[in-house]
Parts: C-alpha cells; sequence; structure tokens
C-alpha cells in the first residue's frame, strides 16, 4: 500500500511540473543586447503590459526597476502601437521548485512584482514605483 500511494504521489508531481512547462517564455534580445524571456505582451483594461522572467530576487527593487526600465524601452514601438495610457511591467521569478510536507507534494511556482509607467509631457515613459 505504501509503494501505490508513493507512486500515485510521484505521478501527480510529475505532472503538476510538466503542466508549468508552458511557462518558459521565449527568448528575446532587449537593445541592451541583454536576452529576456518573455512570457507576454498584450493589454489589460487600458493598460499595455509586459511579464518577463527574471533572474534578480524580488527584494532588489533598484536592480528590478532598472531591469524594467529598459525593458520598456526595448518596447517603446509596440507600447506607442497600443495608444494605452499605462504600461505595467511584471518581474517574474520562473524558477519552480517542489516541497515535500511529510507525503504531500507541493509545488512553488511564479511570484512576481509590478513596475508601473507613465508617459511624461516631452513623451517619455516614467517609472511611478
Amino acid at each position: 500500500m505504501r509503494c501505490f500511494r508513493t507512486a500515485i504521489i510521484l505521478t501527480i508531481a510529475t505532472a503538476l511540473l510538466s503542466a508549468c512547462a508552458h511557462r518558459e517564455g521565449q527568448a528575446t534580445t532587449l537593445k541592451s543586447g541583454k536576452v529576456i524571456r518573455l512570457l507576454s505582451t498584450g493589454t489589460v483594461g487600458t493598460t499595455f503590459v509586459i511579464e518577463y522572467c527574471s533572474e534578480l530576487p524580488l527584494t532588489e527593487r533598484t536592480s528590478l526597476g532598472e531591469e524594467t526600465d529598459g525593458i520598456v524601452d526595448s518596447f517603446r514601438n509596440e507600447i506607442a502601437r497600443a495608444a494605452h495610457s499605462e504600461v505595467s511591467v511584471w518581474p517574474t521569478v520562473c524558477r519552480r521548485r517542489l516541497v515535500w510536507d511529510g507525503w504531500r507534494p507541493t509545488l512553488i511556482v511564479e511570484e512576481n512584482t509590478t513596475f508601473d509607467y507613465v508617459p511624461s509631457a516631452s513623451g517619455v515613459w516614467t517609472r511611478r514605483n
């Protein structure tokens, strides 16, 4: 019985890990030459949204802000075509890991934060936070 239970748990854990594989993102080269894994771009309400995988911890807000500034700069043309009044960039930590609570697997997935931009009078996108 114990072997059967272990096999079921391992099968479920493998399925969960496999189900998340689609979030690997598309390699995208920024103007700076840095390559990011782009997860998505699009519109949410009246905001143009860019979500990407970041290697930086979410606690490093200054470094993340500089990284998102470069991303907004690289997507300037797409942002202009969308003609929205705001841009939101979502750096996402995409490292997945499986932890065990006794016999129960817990899948730790993505964590993210948000940086919001608005255009200045001169048309340059400025970070609000």
